[in-house]
């Protein structure tokens, strides 16, 4: 599942009029602040304040003039999931209406991979059901992963062969496995090509998988994706979750997300 980031982002310059009622988050170099009938308020002192059911909420972040680093995308994060949980209290609209669609935030990108996981957060605003955001943020993270390793071909593939085994009769990369994938490792040495591997393509979005860098990448590139420093899912999974998405190894996308969404809470 994935929202059409055309119908609730426009990107880029856009000139708009908020009337009193609109609630702007602002990011600026730096500065993230509530903007309110030309007011300006921190997170402290919007929580405290008092809405109506006239109120909604818009994003404005321009990431454009200063690179945005991961401490930086991370307090971002907090803001936001606060936000939506103030939001859903005082049942503040989300967003504008423009030609019959919901136009919710204005993003100006700059050239941190991080931005990516802004308008993620951006998109759960829009996820009615816990359901429909695990499917959301699940494909989001992969789209993520994707753009950051297999597009720029971090693994070095050449000829079918990634760097690492480069010198090896091995054309699968890390898509192999032991016949026990859990336990295997302690007592198997044969190892078999993922059931999920077709035509030299991935068919089971596993988000696992996707995470996954080998020692000589890890070494080679310092690429290393955790809980921690993939910031949609340190906000939006649980201990639990976390575990099972660390562990998951070659289950296709739909299995995991049944796992994931049997251990909410």
């Amino acid at each position: 599942m994935s929202l059409e980031k055309k119908e609730y982002i426009k990107y880029g310059n856009y000139d708009i009029l908020f009337d009193k009622y609109t609630i702007i988050l602002n990011y600026n170099n730096n500065n993230l602040k509530y903007i309110i009938d030309n007011n300006y308020y921190n997170y402290k002192q919007f929580s405290k304040m008092k809405f109506s059911n006239t109120n909604k909420l818009f994003f404005k972040f321009d990431f454009s003039e200063k690179y945005l680093e991961l401490s930086e995308a991370d307090y971002i994060m907090q803001i936001i999931k606060k936000t939506k949980k103030i939001v859903k209290k005082n049942k503040i609209n989300i967003g504008i209406t423009e030609e019959g669609k919901t136009i919710v935030a204005n993003i100006i990108r700059g050239k941190s991979d991080y931005e990516l996981n802004i308008i993620t957060a951006i998109g759960v605003f829009l996820c009615n059901d816990y359901k429909k955001k695990c499917e959301f943020v699940y494909d989001e993270i992969c789209n993520y992963l994707d753009e950051k390793v297999v597009n720029r071909n971090v693994c070095g593939f050449e000829n079918n062969k990634c760097i690492a085994k480069r010198n090896k009769n091995c054309s699968t990369g890390c898509c192999n496995h032991f016949k026990n994938k859990y336990f295997g490792v302690l007592y198997q040495r044969k190892l078999y090509p993922c059931k999920y591997l077709i035509d030299k393509r991935c068919t089971a979005k596993c988000l696992t998988c996707k995470m996954h860098m080998c020692d000589y990448i890890i070494k080679k590139t310092g690429i290393k994706f955790t809980t921690k420093n993939i910031l949609p899912l340190k906000y939006y999974f649980n201990p639990i979750q976390k575990f099972i998405l660390k562990v998951e190894y070659f289950t296709p996308r739909d299995k995991t997300l049944k796992k994931l969404m049997f251990f909410d809470f």
